[in-house]
């Protein structure tokens, strides 16, 4: 591998220069598709003109671990950024993919080669969808079905340690902004409750539970789980941007086993 290179991103970029064809998919080893979901990437890609569509497969949720740590990727992404604004609107603030499914148009791939651009960069998926913006290409990212499916890690530690790689994009890579949605979600409730009418607080808790119970729906989780674990996972969310802030002052993450630099 060249000097300046990331794993990943050279393996992409040294597949394109040898595949074929009018698309791209690059699919991460652990996701599992089924059921056609390629040809409706390729009719949703034409109906809309798209260079890439990008899809957070189904998460596959089996341990108390996974359980309180897998559910608040969705929740920040979904919660954050309504995802019909990722196409619709042209501004690169309003981007976002997921490296596990990356769908190309690939005249347009060819012409940018997009991993050779963030050939260095850890987080080249969302990087990536915001390059293409800038350069006015339109671009999907969706949320997937039992048709992609994945299970990302099987532990606590894993989970933290792989969330804390990526967790601050969400946040245009500001830990600050990181930590001020954090200490919102988990003690915003306190200031409501203490300086303003209980109807305030009645209509805040309301709002929070039904907002969780739609995202949890929207991504085929575990509506009854993902309400049950609330505080394990808003204290799960806390370790990954802790985690992340350490990283980024060392330099150094550690994802599925393998150091980062």
């Amino acid at each position: 591998m060249p000097e300046g290179w990331l794993g990943k991103n050279w393996a992409c970029y040294s597949l394109s220069k040898k595949a074929k064809g009018n698309y791209f998919l690059f699919l991460d080893a652990d996701v599992r598709i089924s059921n056609g979901i390629i040809v409706n990437a390729v009719s949703f890609a034409k109906h809309f003109k798209l260079a890439l569509i990008s899809i957070f497969p189904r998460q596959i949720i089996k341990t108390f671990g996974e359980k309180i740590t897998v559910p608040n990727m969705n929740y920040i992404l979904l919660s954050l950024l309504p995802l019909i604004l990722v196409r619709k609107s042209g501004m690169s603030s309003l981007a976002a993919a997921n490296g596990q499914f990356m769908f190309f148009d690939s005249s347009i791939y060819r012409s940018l080669e997009p991993h050779e651009k963030m050939k260095s960069n850890k987080v080249e998926d969302i990087e990536i969808s915001r390059y293409l913006k800038n350069e006015k290409h339109r671009i999907a990212c969706l949320v997937g079905d039992t048709t992609i499916q994945c299970r990302m890690y099987n532990s606590f530690n894993d989970a933290v340690t792989g969330f804390s790689r990526n967790v601050t994009t969400f946040f245009g890579n500001s830990i600050i902004i990181a930590l001020l949605f954090w200490f919102i979600t988990t003690f915003g409730f306190l200031f409501i409750l203490i300086e303003l009418p209980i109807y305030f607080f009645i209509i805040y808790l309301f709002t929070y539970i039904i907002s969780r119970i739609l995202i949890s729906i929207v991504s085929e989780q575990s509506v009854t789980e993902n309400i049950f674990f609330i505080i394990p996972m808003q204290i799960s969310l806390g370790l990954f941007i802790f985690h992340a802030f350490i990283n980024k002052n060392i330099k150094t993450y550690r994802w599925k086993g393998r150091d980062i630099k």
